[in-house]
């Protein structure tokens, strides 16, 4: 009798044609992101328990011993540059209680060696609103944002941002498209080597440690 074989596929959904995919990361083979933050005993690793797709994602969480308000602890990934400066960056997440954080940051930043160029998106779920890091680096609400974000259950971002335009484009959480198109981003000098970084973080609001779950996380040149 013939063997029988399982093979997983990835469906990425709707993605601009022709946009060269700068890496998805599924969590199923190497880990290639660094942890920032994270004190004593927090958590930063591959955890099987639980996952969107395949058998695996990316377990943050701040310490336990001697948690406090304003731990954070967060996923960055280092790439080179490439052509196009327009980028979809696609992510899920999920925690077990989202009352326990004060935000979760994602952000994109583009180092071209004299300027560093932050497109930054903070979800506060407490309150509940999402705000936008502006070109005085103030983080300002995003109109219309308060949005509830369920616990234990996978959520979606989808952040896009144009560093040619120097502006954020769209944001979508989940199925809610919020408008920030066209509004500018942080800026700042930098003499660090030309580069690209996606940086995952979150932030604990209360005295006992907060979690997040990433998987399936896409960034894609438009």
């Amino acid at each position: 009798m013939g063997k029988e074989y399982a093979r997983r596929i990835t469906i990425f959904g709707i993605v601009p044609f022709a946009a060269p995919i700068i890496f998805h990361e599924d969590f199923e083979n190497t880990l290639q992101w660094t942890k920032t933050g994270g004190e004593g005993d927090s958590i930063f690793e591959l955890d099987p328990s639980i996952s969107k797709n395949g058998k695996q994602s990316l377990h943050l969480k701040t310490r336990t011993t001697g948690a406090a308000v304003g731990d954070t602890i967060g996923a960055k990934r280092f790439m080179y540059l490439h052509p196009s400066k327009h980028y979809n960056l696609i992510s899920h997440f999920y925690s077990t209680d989202l009352t326990q954080a004060d935000h979760i940051i994602f952000d994109l930043a583009f180092y071209d060696g004299a300027t560093v160029h932050q497109a930054t998106i903070r979800l506060r779920p407490r309150i509940p609103d999402i705000q936008y890091r502006n070109s005085l680096n103030i983080y300002t609400t995003i109109p219309n944002s308060e949005l509830s974000l369920n616990n234990l259950s996978w959520h979606q971002a989808i952040f896009n941002v144009n560093f040619d335009l120097k502006k954020y484009i769209s944001l979508t959480i989940d199925h809610t498209l919020l408008d920030i198109s066209l509004l500018p981003y942080s800026s700042d000098s930098s003499t660090i080597d030309a580069h690209l970084e996606t940086h995952i973080q979150i932030k604990g609001a209360t005295g006992f440690p907060t979690e997040i779950y990433l998987d399936d996380i896409t960034l894609h040149e438009i």
